[in-house]
């Protein structure tokens, strides 16, 4: 394995190297660009939430909810962007 582990030398070297590597793992995720698929659902999550926002808004000002307007929740918003998720091609 890694030789005597019970080295009273060994032990800060060795948690050194992996706190070192820890590091290094966790920066190159930070720097990551994040995919491009992943980029569109949000957009798409943002135009539903503003669309009902201002749905909601004109339903307000109005007094009486409008025939033929969405009155999807948030929950049903972020299951509409699942069911996009899930279209059959597949998260790129």
């Amino acid at each position: 394995m890694l030789g005597r582990m019970s080295d009273k030398k060994d032990k800060p070297t060795l948690r050194s190297s992996i706190e070192e590597n820890l590091r290094k793992v966790y920066q190159e995720m930070l720097e990551e660009e994040v995919p491009d698929r992943f980029k569109q659902l949000l957009a798409q999550l943002k135009a539903a939430q503003s669309k009902e926002a201002q749905s909601k808004a004109g339903q307000s000002k109005a007094g009486q909810s409008k025939a033929g307007q969405s009155k999807a929740g948030p929950a049903e918003t972020v299951g509409n962007a699942a069911a996009v998720i899930d279209d059959g091609e597949g998260v790129q």
